[in-house]
Order: structure tokens, then sequence, then C-alpha cells
């Protein structure tokens, strides 16, 4: 939430979404499009390193 707040803060910056976890963001990404992802590489379900199944 606090990476969330800095951005929504920055001039050009739109954030679309938030996900608590590696599935829920591919899932918003499928929905939204963005046009960048910024992901943890430790999250729960699914990480930011593992490809999908």
């Amino acid at each position: 939430m606090g990476l969330t707040a800095l951005l929504e803060l920055t001039d050009g910056v739109t954030v679309v979404g938030a996900a608590g976890d590696g599935a829920q963001a591919l899932d918003l990404v499928a929905d939204r499009k963005p046009d960048v992802v910024l992901m943890d590489l430790r999250m729960p379900v699914l990480d930011g390193v593992t490809p999908p199944a």
C-alpha cells in the first residue's frame, strides 16, 4: 500500500490496480492491460519470477 500511495503522488503515473498475490496480479493485468507492472519477487500463490502454468 505504501508503494501505491507513493506512485499515486507521481505526475504522469496512474495506478490502475494492486494485487495481494501473483494470481490476482495476472487477473488484473489481463483485465486492465497496463503499460508497466511492478511485481514483488516473493508473493503468495504465484511469485514474480516463476512463469504461470
